[in-house]
């Protein structure tokens, strides 16, 4: 190797080291400005789907956790296209990141009934694994034999394709269990107590 080889060498593995530097840079940056300029959002402002939550599907956990905060912060929503947003990452490759944010929903009672049962269909999501029921299917009261009206969508339930995350046995006991306290609430909304019977199921 000659001795302009040997100095030439490491400004090229320089050169080389600083693009690599930059397009990692470039991949993060939309995801760190998307997760701050999320963080800033007030629920309570929204209306209908938000382009800014949009921007957090590509961003991993750090954007599961934003959409935890924000359905915490949209409790008291009767916003169904915003909440069915928030729901949706529930299926996502890091939905569990919701489990908790989801729990503290669906038994607030404060909270409003369509932010109560969007929480269980995502709690439900965790549990089966599966995603495909929808709100109707899960509200609508009891029949005669104290069973769910409509059934909780059993039929609808679309087969796991494998990518959408599933709670581990102890976190679906965790479920189960707020389940069966909100379906024994006398005083909560009827909606909110066959959601939650069907969760339970």
């Amino acid at each position: 190797m000659t001795l302009h080889n040997t100095k030439v060498l490491p400004i090229l593995l320089a050169l080389v080291g600083a693009a690599t530097n930059v397009r990692a840079q470039n991949v993060a940056s939309p995801c760190a400005t998307a997760v701050s300029r999320a963080r800033t959002l007030a629920p309570a402002n929204l209306r209908g789907r938000s382009a800014d939550v949009d921007r957090l599907s590509s961003c991993g956990r750090d954007g599961a956790a934003v959409v935890g905060d924000l359905f915490r912060s949209a409790r008291a929503s009767h916003d169904m296209e915003l909440l069915g947003q928030l729901l949706s990452y529930s299926t996502g490759p890091d939905g569990l990141v919701l489990l908790e944010p989801l729990l503290t929903v669906a038994e607030d009672r404060d909270a409003s009934t369509e932010a109560r049962v969007t929480a269980m269909l995502g709690l439900l999501n965790l549990k089966t694994g599966r995603g495909g029921v929808g709100y109707r299917d899960v509200t609508g009261g009891f029949d005669v034999t104290g069973e769910p009206a409509r059934a909780c969508g059993t039929s609808r339930t679309v087969t796991d394709q494998g990518g959408s995350p599933r709670a581990t046995p102890a976190d679906a006991a965790r479920i189960v269990g707020a389940a069966k306290r909100i379906r024994s609430d006398s005083t909560a909304p009827i909606d909110v107590r066959t959601a939650a019977a069907c969760l339970a199921g």
